[in-house]
């Protein structure tokens, strides 16, 4: 070989591997763009399902299958090698939110803890915090919420008004009226924020300083608050020790999840050996026509009542690496044939409530995982409906026994 030859052979060499330098830094380059794409595209959807909850009374199953979806795409996204740390930290993050839309609060405070934890930087800090003590505070844990809600303004640089204000009522559904009155005193009074001073004033009324409660009341209302307004007309006609007694159990009553199963039957400590974690929390949103257990959110007067215990065919949910799923607890004398039962209602009651279409056909069908509970006391029942649901979960749940069923 003439040196001009091994030359030009060295020549085409070099370019092939430059070439193929920049097609891996490219594809790694698109991958890392679509990836963050993806989750902000998730984050979009889930505040606009949010948005949607708030007016729409019972959600559609495609909604959830939809909800199952991204949050698998987010768990994938968070795993995969070539996702950078800032958007496989952001996949984690919203995953965590996910949760909490679907109202499965103790998994999306658990997610948000991990986070918080897990960062050095203080900006991913502020925000799984701000997230934590919210999930906890909707989970009905006002004095853990409290206290990360402090942990929360100590890492925030400057808090605003918001977070001065939700702090103030942590601090108020936690009991720590002194605390309460101290943060609402540090909000300057004006139309935005009059809301605040009605915190003051139960903070008040509920330690029986009845006067300097009303004062608040006054301050809000001639601010424009006009619930502040209305409390006032009610104390004319009624003595305050009868109103502020009655506002104090209404309000520590709705103040509660209402979706909270109850925790003497839940599995979150009975499952072992698997990639999963039961909630004590139930999608009711999705599922709530299915049992009629739980009231549908806002109303209020329903929600005063604590529901009953999450029993024998009851809807909950449990999360298989990332990704929620329908679950029901089953006792240990439950036979196959009532499973069958159970599930086959559930099938055709989710088809009779959503707008269905060609997409959705294979959502007819389901195949359950009986799980036999760690102490056992019975079976935890976990319905998949997609292909790629059962392979998800299958991987998951070693040893679990599947059953396929059809709807009739």
């Amino acid at each position: 070989m003439t040196i001009n030859t091994a030359t030009n052979c060295i020549r085409r060499t070099l370019a092939a591997t430059v070439v193929v330098c920049l097609v891996c830094a490219y594809s790694h380059h698109a991958y890392a763009q679509s990836a963050a794409a993806r989750v902000d595209s998730i984050d979009s959807w889930l505040g606009g399902l949010r948005t949607a909850k708030r007016s729409q009374p019972q959600g559609m199953l495609q909604q959830w299958v939809r909800l199952q979806e991204s949050m698998r795409e987010l768990a994938t996204i968070a795993r995969e090698p070539s996702t950078d740390s800032a958007t496989a930290w952001r996949a984690r993050y919203v995953a965590g939110y996910g949760f909490w839309v679907a109202e499965l609060f103790d998994i999306a405070a658990a997610t948000a803890r991990e986070l918080a934890e897990g960062t050095s930087d203080r900006a991913q800090r502020a925000l799984a915090l701000r997230d934590l003590a919210q999930s906890l505070e909707n989970a009905g844990l006002f004095g853990e919420s409290a206290a990360e809600s402090e942990r929360l303004l100590a890492v925030s640089e400057q808090p605003g008004k918001t977070a001065i204000n939700n702090h103030a009522l942590r601090l108020l559904k936690a009991g720590r009226y002194d605390e309460c009155l101290d943060y609402v005193n540090r909000i300057e009074m004006s139309a935005d924020v009059a809301h605040t001073r009605i915190f003051s004033a139960r903070a008040l009324a509920y330690r029986g300083r009845y006067d300097e409660a009303a004062t608040e009341l006054r301050a809000a209302c001639d601010s424009g608050e006009t619930a502040a307004c209305s409390m006032l007309e009610r104390l004319r006609v009624e003595a305050p020790e009868k109103y502020w007694r009655d506002d104090r159990e209404y309000r520590h009553r709705v103040w509660q999840p209402y979706n909270r199963i109850d925790s003497t039957l839940a599995l979150t400590r009975r499952l072992r050996g698997v990639r999963a974690e039961a909630s004590l929390f139930a999608p009711s949103f999705w599922f709530n026509e299915i049992h009629g257990l739980y009231p549908k959110p806002g109303e209020h007067e329903v929600r005063a009542r604590r529901p009953e215990p999450f029993v024998t065919g009851r809807i909950g949910a449990i999360a298989i690496d990332g990704v929620p799923f329908v679950a029901v607890l089953i006792d240990a004398t439950t036979s196959d044939a009532d499973v069958r039962a159970a599930v086959e209602r559930y099938l055709a009651t989710v088809h009779g409530m959503s707008a269905w279409g060609p997409a959705m056909e294979e959502h007819t069908r389901a195949q359950v995982a009986r799980i036999a509970t760690a102490d056992g006391g019975g079976s935890l029942v976990v319905v998949t409906h997609a292909a790629w649901q059962q392979e998800w979960a299958r991987r998951a749940l070693p040893g679990a026994s599947w059953t396929e069923l059809a709807k009739r």
